[in-house]
């Protein structure tokens, strides 16, 4: 990637095998500019634990794989080159008081720990940006600790340091300093440092290692992750027309592994793959990137069992067997076929179900029916010929070969798995010292090959250098001597909170541009130019936006990790002017500014910026919350940020794509005080909420998209406490709900593919009513007003296109301006939309024209009525014929979306409403349509073609969701 992202970039890293850095910061350490995308060498600090998890070079940075990069779903990033080191994912220091490094935090479905350490043990505060430099503020106890990663040596003996400031300190700190789990760990003197205690700690002999590249297969099938069984053809194995069954007998203590999969055959996961597998020790089947079915019955136990699955077609039906026992069931329906997919025992791809995914431990038999077959037929030791396809006994593999007993000639040979995780480790040894202003610093070997550094207590604070090299035998020993036993001496970094040089010189100017309008129309759309055409190559995706007190300048975060300053935003035509003040930041689609100070919403925490030297650039970037917890998962999004009138924040929190929740914060609605100290749960049941609203009174608006266990996108007026419908947002001790909290409407994707956030019209400048409340759409670009209503508690609305002109990026993000009163809007395209243009920035201005769009919907038990802000046409108007009414029910299921079901005979398909008469009222502003077999529907579809009073043609589609019917009479009384 190009773009130049600054010394740091935030991300979920993957560093070495079942090692992720979920809340990781990338700080680049050698010289030159271009950022970390154009460095060499390299060090990620997770701030959830306070490791520093590697250090790493490589003649790239990263593998560029995410959604964010390349806009691959189920992928992350990970390192590119050999780590130096790497430290598990754990506390980075032992407990302050107990010296433990037992990792006590909240542990995920995936037997992952998950979200920062508990305070009173470490604290991550921030970070500083220093010229070249970035210092990490973090406390251990009561101990305030700065460190800044920095680079040393020659081009021959590169050295790693980790400079650290220690506050005082009442009780021992240790220091976890690197984990090599399987390698010996010896400690040489090192000429020119008198203390022993500074010995130089190795890793591995000091010995060239010879490598063996001539590797061949074994003779016979070792299931310990290395090896699979590929089989020969795989056209007979119908996966996508007819019913199947898949069967084996396993034995296994691994957590993920695969059994049997039609899988890619080179490369990673993807559409049209099929795979009968475990994760998290229990059974499980996918198809690639429709969904997945799981059971929660425990196969990974080291204890022989059948396991099963079976696919019935005419229901899209999968349902898991273990031992006989049926275990799981779900629908999943298969999506086009694709290519290059083989047949596999033991492997699906090099990157799913996990990286280290080939299976390990002992199968015994496997095959495949095209048909379905009862479980107790498959514990037969004779197998039922008739729709067998496949029948294989793994162990009886022999010379490289494994015979079908099915007699169909499916034989198999054997498959070496490359695993998709990097070479963690070089061959060649590693080796660490120490530098410190202090007696009494100590190495202690922990347990699984951990080194670690004891730093006693002490009332002064101290300074002190920890060194990372690799070696390549005894002779380089000396060499490295030499540097280490030069180095500087641990220096303060308080010089470096300060703030330092200018990083982004120079300001960009853009135009604001009037698109193209109907001189009719009530509106006009001006497009606030992008700096697209700037000096850091940045990726101009708009996640999120906020106006200053001095209204004409706003400030804007891009999902590339950017915060920009723009100025003459309120200026009706003319320049904008530009600047970029911040970078690095993890993924962010929200910012708010509260007085005067900028917060921005990333995955990993609420980032507070500070200008320390008054040149309008960042220099400390504060982590004012990072309580949330985080995962890897692409789905995970953190949409949106507002405040109440306390000045307390909330924001949205995705949950993953198809699959069950592994941490407490997926699909939830959350809040962090006003001081930044606190994280509650508000709602929860969200799959992928664009977008929130805070109500006045409390209570709060916020989209969801399609999907499993979401049958249509939804409107929610969320209140605390609430669910909302998808069943793969984290629910505690499992319990899962029979039922869900009402949306106020279901919009089909006829009109719109994915609803963002929601906004309240504020006073009467932008030709709605106050108060009106519209909705912006990522999907499709458009603006539509939500009519609403409240009955017997309950409530129910719809939604209708503004005439405004369709944007050609999805608009996510919109504020009225404090001043003029019109609405801004900023968007972007990074996943499945309509609108391809990668980002924008827009006003939509009033032009004093009336509105003519209904202001008002009310389900009656009588028929509907319509309002509007001006009269129409009485003869048009009353004419049914002009109005075209459908409607239909989704159902809640555990698939992708909903087919359309009739309310009148349970079919799929739509009713049509018969509308028996229509009355205009007597000032032309209301209509009402009777309806004589009204009923409550989740989607209703109102199409009319009728005209105003004045002759203009009134021609709308309305989305509509009844769940209760109001009474009529109170709507009638204008009526004759």
């Amino acid at each position: 990637m190009d773009m130049d992202y600054g010394r740091f970039l935030s991300l979920s890293l993957e560093v070495g095998s079942k090692n992720i850095a979920h809340k990781g910061i990338a700080v680049r350490l050698d010289p030159g500019i271009g950022g970390v995308a154009h460095g060499e060498h390299f060090a990620v600090f997770d701030t959830d634990t306070l490791r520093l998890a590697a250090m790493w070079s490589g003649k790239r940075f990263v593998n560029w794989r995410s959604i964010l990069f390349d806009g691959s779903h189920q992928t992350h990033s990970r390192i590119s080159g050999p780590a130096l080191f790497t430290n598990p994912n754990a506390p980075g220091w032992g407990e302050p008081g107990t010296g433990s490094f037992k990792d006590v935090r909240f542990r995920g479905r995936d037997g992952v720990t998950y979200g920062p350490i508990k305070k009173s043990w470490g604290n991550f505060k921030g970070l500083y940006l220093h010229n070249e430099s970035v210092v990490f503020n973090y406390s251990v106890g009561e101990t305030q600790i700065l460190e800044s990663p920095g680079l040393e040596g020659s081009k021959d003996h590169v050295v790693y340091s980790r400079t650290l400031n220690i506050g005082p300190r009442s009780k021992d700190l240790i220091l976890q300093v690197a984990q090599r789990e399987g390698m010996g760990l010896s400690f040489q003197k090192i000429d020119g440092l008198k203390s022993q205690e500074n010995r130089f700690a190795v890793y591995g002999k000091l010995a060239p290692k010879k490598n063996d590249d001539q590797a061949t297969l074994p003779k016979k099938i070792k299931w310990d992750g290395s090896q699979a069984i590929e089989i020969g053809s795989s056209k007979d194995f119908d996966f996508f027309k007819s019913d199947y069954t898949i069967f084996a007998k396993i034995k296994t203590k691994s957590r993920t592994a695969s059994i049997f999969s039609r899988g890619p055959k080179n490369g990673r996961w993807a559409m049209g793959g099929m795979s009968f597998f475990i994760k998290g020790g229990s059974l499980h089947y996918d198809m690639g990137y429709v969904g997945a079915v799981r059971s929660r019955k425990r196969v990974s136990d080291g204890e022989w069992h059948d396991v099963a699955m079976t696919f019935e077609k005419a229901k899209n039906e999968v349902t898991l067997y273990v031992d006989g026992k049926k275990v799981g069931q779900g629908r999943l329906q298969p999506k086009e076929p694709g290519n290059n997919f083989g047949i596999f025992i033991g492997h699906t791809s090099n990157n799913f179900p996990g990286n280290n995914n080939a299976f390990k431990g002992e199968m015994a038999e496997v095959g495949f029916y095209n048909k379905i077959v009862e479980p107790s037929q498959l514990l037969k030791e004779t197998k039922a010929k008739e729709g067998l396809i496949g029948w294989w006994k793994p162990g009886e593999f022999k010379e490289g070969k494994l015979a079908d007993l099915s007699g169909k000639n499916h034989g198999g040979k054997s498959k070496k798995i490359t695993v998709a995780s990097p070479n963690i480790t070089n061959s060649n040894p590693a080796g660490f010292a120490v530098l410190a202003d202090l007696k009494g610093v100590e190495w202690i070997q922990g347990d699984g090959g951990a080194l670690r550094l004891k730093i006693p207590a002490g009332k002064d604070a101290v300074r002190l250098k920890v060194l990372h090299t690799q070696v390549k035998n005894l002779e380089a020993v000396s060499a490295v001597s030499k540097l280490i036993a030069t180095s500087i001496a641990p220096t303060s970094l308080s010089s470096k909170l300060k703030g330092g040089r200018r990083q982004w010189y120079g300001e960009i100017t853009s135009e604001i541009k009037q698109e193209a309008a109907d001189p009719n129309s009530p509106y006009v759309t001006e497009n606030f130019s992008l700096p697209l055409q700037n000096p850091y190559s940045s990726w101009m995706r708009v996640g999120g936006f906020d106006f200053f007190k001095d209204a004409n300048k706003a400030a804007l975060c891009t999902w590339m990790g950017d915060v920009w300053l723009v100025e003459g935003v309120a200026q009706e035509k003319g320049k904008l002017k530009w600047k970029r003040i911040a970078t690095g930041l993890y993924q962010p689609l929200g910012l708010k500014i509260r007085n005067e100070e900028i917060f921005v919403l990333g995955r990993d925490q609420i980032t507070r910026l500070h200008d320390l030297n008054g040149d309008l650039e960042t220099d400390y970037y504060e982590s004012f919350n990072h309580d949330f917890q985080a995962s890897e998962h692409f789905h995970e999004f953190a949409m949106d940020l507002q405040t109440d009138k306390d000045g307390n924040f909330y924001f949205m929190k995705g949950a993953r794509h198809a699959l069950d929740s592994n941490i407490l914060h997926h699909g939830t609605l959350l809040k962090v005080s006003k001081d930044g100290s606190k994280l509650d749960v508000i709602a929860k049941g969200f799959r992928a909420p664009n977008g929130l609203c805070v109500n006045p009174d409390g209570s709060f608006l916020t989209s969801d998209q399609e999907g499993h266990w979401t049958p249509a996108n939804r409107i929610n007026w969320v209140e605390k406490g609430g669910f909302y419908g998808y069943m793969f947002s984290y629910l505690e001790n499992q319990k899962k709900p029979t039922d869900y909290d009402r949306p106020l409407c279901w919009i089909d994707p006829e009109m719109d593919r994915s609803p963002a956030a929601q906004l309240w019209v504020e006073g009467s400048k932008w030709g709605l009513p106050d108060k009106s409340l519209i909705n912006l759409s990522y999907g499709t670009g458009y603006i539509y007003q939500i009519l609403h209503e409240k009955v017997d508690g309950q409530r129910q609305g719809g939604v209708v296109r503004l005439p405004i002109k369709i944007f050609p990026t999805g608009i996510m993000r919109g504020r009225f301006h404090p001043e003029n009163g019109q609405l801004y809007l900023s968007g972007l395209f990074g996943w499945a939309s309509n609108r391809p243009l990668p980002g924008g920035f827009y006003r939509v201005r009033y032009t004093g024209k009336d509105v003519q769009t209904p202001l008002g919907l009310h389900a009656t038990d009588q028929g509907l009525i319509l309002k509007f802000n001006s009269p129409v046409d009485a003869k048009r108007s009353g004419d049914p014929r002009r109005y075209q009414i459908k409607r239909w029910n989704y159902k809640w299921q555990s698939r992708y979306g909903s087919d359309d079901w009739k309310l009148s005979d349970g079919k799929k398909g739509r009713d049509t409403v018969k509308v028996d008469s229509v009355q205009v009222s007597d000032d032309g502003k209301s209509i009402f349509l009777k309806i004589s077999d009204m009923a409550p529907c989740m989607q209703m579809s109102i199409n009319y073609r009728i005209s105003s009073a004045s002759g203009q043609r009134l021609s709308h589609r309305i989305y509509h969701t009844i769940h209760k019917l109001g009474k009529a009479e109170p709507h009638l009384k204008d009526f004759k």
